[in-house]
């Protein structure tokens, strides 16, 4: 596994998480400022300081590339206009992404000239490098699962998970985790990774990510 990382502003970072959350491959994603002029602002700071709604996206390199990920990006946000996606406006909803490795670079300007050709109007993403970010308040991080009836200008329907073909499965999954999810196989029982395991959580579909069932079940 290969975690790089990518910082991307789409608008309200509400919905920009939890589209990037569902897609394969993406590790972790996290909602913050980005590019202002203080360190670590607050929500009803950033209309003044210069930092914009984004999130750091890490994600595994060997199960999605960059250029996807960007693909995904383009087709969620409007990035012909200036400062406004939906219905909010102001420079903290402006568009960009932002790196860190110049490596990444030659991809980001790649997809925005591909982007540029679907479009009469000039596209006004900001590409620049990642001069800091900070993580945003607890309550916005996950926010449309904690609150399903938010507010938000983007259509997560996209980011549906994809089944990887069975060969590159036979690569990532041990033979077990293949024989189960693959062969309709069964697990043994008390021999297997979680059969004595008492942690809370959500146990999720190790193909797909999608929720099974809840520990209390």
């Amino acid at each position: 596994m290969k975690g790089r990382e990518i910082w991307l502003a789409g608008g309200c970072f509400w919905g920009v998480e939890a589209y990037f959350a569902r897609v394969p491959g993406v590790l972790s994603v996290t909602s913050g400022y980005a590019n202002g002029r203080t360190e670590n602002p607050g929500y009803y700071d950033i209309p003044n300081t210069g930092h914009a709604e984004a999130v750091h996206i890490v994600y595994d390199a060997d199960a999605v590339s960059l250029r996807t990920l960007l693909r995904h990006f383009f087709g969620i946000i409007d990035p012909t206009s200036l400062n406004r996606q939906g219905n909010d406006r102001g420079t903290q909803y402006r568009t960009g992404i932002y790196y860190r490795d110049e490596s990444d670079l030659p991809v980001i300007r790649q997809a925005v000239r591909e982007e540029q050709k679907k479009h009469a109007k000039p596209v006004v993403t900001e590409v620049v490098p990642l001069e800091n970010f900070a993580p945003a308040e607890e309550y916005h991080q996950r926010y449309l699962e904690k609150n399903p009836g938010g507010y938000c200008h983007i259509d997560l329907s996209g980011a549906t998970r994809q089944v990887p073909d069975k060969a590159a499965l036979k690569e990532t999954l041990t033979p077990m985790q293949y024989h189960v999810t693959q062969e309709n196989g069964t697990e043994p029982p008390f021999d297997n990774e979680f059969w004595d395991s008492h942690q809370k959580g959500i146990y999720v579909d190790v193909v797909t990510g999608e929720p099974l069932f809840l520990s209390g079940d």
